[in-house]
């Protein structure tokens, strides 16, 4: 009797959060010797799998709880979805980044550490009002103007606030995530303390690389000036 030679099959799917059912890019899913990682649609494909039971997959993803998933393989093309459970508070994440930046804006001087909470990709909307906010001279309009947008901002004034409020957080997934809210940008100049505020609504995108939250993208829906 002749033995059948072993068959092969592909296992294949897409890994996502659990909360939100978003897409995880850069896991990494891994199958005895064979390692791949997802896509930004956090797809995966592992190929010439053999046939058997209680085959093993070990999922890992930064911010994620690890996960090993069993399963069996007898036909050519196994779908495989995944879901991961979050191991870090993303609102909470995102509300420290925040408190963050407004505590050096108000120390006037660490323009380096302000320049770390952008990442190089950043950039602002070019719709009208978020373009006028940028002419204001307290929102960088991209990543190459953070320092000496605020450089030029600690010269000229005396005093300087950033107040974030009514903060809204959506998460996509453990390491992206977008915030709406509203900032007042309290400035005082000269003997008298000429006072200037301006308050904007907004809408920030945030990633994280490398263990640290960064704004990459930036819109503003209103603008108002209160000489």
């Amino acid at each position: 009797e002749v033995d059948k030679p072993p068959s092969f099959g592909i296992v294949s799917g897409a890994v996502s959060d659990q909360q939100t059912e978003y897409p995880i890019p850069e896991t990494t899913i891994t199958h005895l010797d064979q390692t791949v990682t997802t896509d930004e649609l956090g797809r995966y494909v592992l190929r010439q799998i053999p046939y058997g039971k209680n085959l093993l997959l070990s999922i890992q993803s930064i911010d994620y709880q690890s996960l090993e998933l069993k399963f069996d393989l007898d036909q050519d093309y196994l779908p495989l979805n995944i879901s991961l459970i979050r191991a870090n508070d993303v609102e909470q994440e995102v509300n420290d980044y925040l408190t963050s930046l407004s505590n050096l804006v108000a120390g006037m001087k660490e323009v380096d550490k302000i320049e770390s909470h952008f990442a190089l990709g950043y950039i602002v909307s070019d719709d009208v009002v978020t373009q006028f906010g940028v002419g204001t001279g307290v929102i960088p309009a991209d990543f190459a103007e953070v320092r000496p947008t605020f450089k030029k901002l600690f010269e000229v004034y005396d005093r300087l606030l950033f107040q974030f409020h009514d903060v809204k957080i959506q998460v996509d997934y453990a390491r992206q995530a977008s915030a709406v809210l509203s900032l007042d940008v309290i400035s005082e100049r000269g003997r008298r303390r000429k006072r200037q505020e301006i308050q904007v609504k907004a809408k920030i995108d945030f990633q994280k690389e490398n263990g640290v939250w960064q704004a990459y993208f930036l819109r503003l829906f209103e603008v108002n000036i209160n000489l």
